[in-house]
């Protein structure tokens, strides 16, 4: 998710935005297991106004986008995630299509007794019109900015057959110059930009923006200015906690029916990884997938410097969007 919500039931939510096939999501395990807060797998539910609308923009139910909800139906209205209660929530789900999906939020968190849940849903940073839904929807949310820099961005989108696909059904396409090759740095262009506009409505109370190489060289500290930012309870017990995303119940690959609903990479090794050695890449060197030496166009290179990169890998934990 290049970004994410945290939903709390009082005001009606209080989630963490973000979603779409990206890697950006996967350090948002790590809030997770934080007591005070229920983690919920890719959901996409704030990119349909109905279950009908949903099931219609993932495929009739047949793209990975589906497998989400139907694993957190699974678990918190039937009570685990194995085949039988997939099954029960695919026939849940089919049963209740008119069903709004503000409303089936309002579900979920009466199925988890309201405690706050992290949503980190990708395929909403890339929509500009289902980031301002849920803003409007949850007007208490507190949002995570989770940033990545656009070259490591573009290697790991690359590197996924998944992510390959999307890309190339949503236009990501470079056809100047002598070559034509995906172009994932306009998909991160398109995320940053919507996802930075977006959050000037939201106090600097209720957001914050990460670097994910800072989150990942030094999870205790960040994690823990994170949780103290949006005023959650902290201690070095939760704080160990929040460095186990192994534990959440949606860290590990599901049944059959509905294998993923998160990062498919984290999935099968669901541990915190340290970020390449040696540091982000220049914003100025050449983009090592292309033959033709091209480099960032000047509107990436310059939002990656206004989050960031431009600078040392200092923290960019904040509250400024």
């Amino acid at each position: 998710m290049p970004t994410s919500a945290l939903r709390s039931p009082a005001g009606r939510p209080s989630r963490a935005p973000a979603t779409a096939p990206g890697p950006l999501d996967t350090p948002l395990f790590i809030l997770a297991p934080h007591p005070g807060l229920v983690d919920v797998p890719e959901t996409n539910l704030a990119t349909a106004a109905t279950l009908l609308e949903w099931r219609v923009r993932q495929g009739w139910g047949r793209a990975l986008g589906t497998e989400g909800l139907l694993r957190a139906v699974a678990e918190f209205r039937f009570g685990d995630q194995t085949a039988g209660a997939v099954r029960a929530a695919r026939w849940w789900i089919d049963r209740h299509l008119g069903l709004a999906t503000d409303d089936m939020w309002s579900l979920l968190e009466d199925w988890v007794r309201s405690l706050p849940m992290v949503e980190k849903s990708p395929a909403v940073g890339y929509e500009r019109v289902s980031l301002e839904w849920l803003i409007d929807r949850w007007p208490s949310a507190r949002y995570v900015h989770l940033v990545r820099h656009p070259v490591s961005y573009s290697l790991s989108m690359l590197d996924m057959p998944a992510a390959r696909r999307w890309m190339a059904l949503q236009g990501a396409v470079d056809d100047s110059g002598g070559e034509s090759c995906l172009d994932p740095k306009r998909l991160w262009l398109r995320a940053h930009a919507t996802i930075v506009a977006a959050l000037t409505r939201i106090p600097g109370d209720r957001r914050v923006r990460i670097r994910t190489e800072n989150l990942l060289s030094d999870p205790r500290r960040v994690l823990t200015s994170i949780a103290r930012h949006f005023r959650l309870p902290v201690d070095s017990g939760t704080a160990d906690a929040m460095l186990h995303p192994e534990r959440s119940p949606f860290a590990h690959l599901g049944p059959p029916g509905a294998r993923f609903g998160n990062d498919p990479s984290f999935l099968q090794q669901p541990e915190l990884r340290k970020p390449r050695s040696g540091g982000p890449p220049s914003l100025e060197d050449r983009l090592p997938w292309r033959r033709d030496g091209r480099r960032l166009s000047p509107e990436v290179a310059k939002l990656a410097g206004r989050l960031g990169y431009a600078e040392s890998p200092g923290d960019v934990a904040g509250a400024s969007a």
